[in-house]
């Protein structure tokens, strides 16, 4: 029995966790059914869809994070880990970010036929606005890997309420354009308060978190070019 209780204790944040992402998930799909038309519905869909296509690129680093972090005692060592992640998954989100907002105009077109044309400048804000998210869970993980979930769970609320803020003054004036930059505002919410929460609990820089390191992007192309053996010499100069 004290097993039980034991596992109930240690799952009960989690479960509340869950709890909140259903919530905020929730309240975007009554703000796009309650402001937008269907059809516009449609066109924020597909925009929505192109602009998270680089989501599974870097979800190693969260699930990296979330391991080390859980098998980490050192508080030093796990505020040098989940730094250095952050900072890797910055230059990767980044920079496939710009490039996904940057194909979304020509691609969406090809993709989904002309008919979905209205969705490309949404799509670009909504590249940007995902790697923001993405950018976030990686701290949001490597919370959750200490056991604790109430900062990711006050960053989803944060982000929500912000999102229903501005969706509800812009989505009625420019419609899915409205809706988008609501979003890109409540995700860039989410991400300075979660880098402002690992600021102070790790009792970190804003400069451990932010910044490139040449080194690191040497590690992080090579990771990747590990794949592509003929390219594996490319090193950044």
């Amino acid at each position: 029995m004290s097993n039980i209780k034991s596992i109930l204790r240690r799952g009960f944040p989690f479960s509340i966790y869950n709890v909140g992402m259903v919530i905020a998930q929730e309240i975007d799909k009554a703000l796009l059914v309650l402001l937008l038309s269907s059809t516009e519905v449609g066109l924020y869909a597909v925009a929505f869809s192109f602009g998270s296509t680089h989501g599974a690129l870097g979800s190693a680093f969260g699930i990296t994070s979330f391991a080390v972090l859980a098998s980490e005692s050192d508080p030093g060592r796990r505020g040098q880990f989940i730094a250095k992640a952050f900072r890797q998954a910055t230059l990767l989100y980044v920079g496939v970010g710009i490039a996904v907002a940057f194909l979304a105009p020509y691609m969406i077109v090809i993709l989904f036929g002309p008919q979905f044309a209205p969705a490309r400048q949404p799509a670009i804000i909504l590249a940007l606005a995902n790697s923001l998210i993405y950018l976030g869970s990686i701290l949001d993980e490597g919370f959750r890997g200490t056991g604790n979930t109430v900062p990711g769970i006050l960053a989803k609320f944060i982000g929500g309420g912000i999102v229903a803020i501005f969706a509800l003054l812009l989505a009625p004036k420019i419609g899915i354009m409205g809706m988008a930059w609501a979003f890109f505002l409540g995700s860039l919410g989410q991400l300075i308060f979660m880098t402002c929460f690992v600021k102070y609990y790790f009792n970190l820089k804003l400069s451990h978190l932010w910044g490139i390191r040449f080194s690191e992007a040497n590690d992080l192309i090579g990771s990747f070019l590990a794949h592509f053996p003929k390219l594996s010499s490319i090193k950044l100069p």
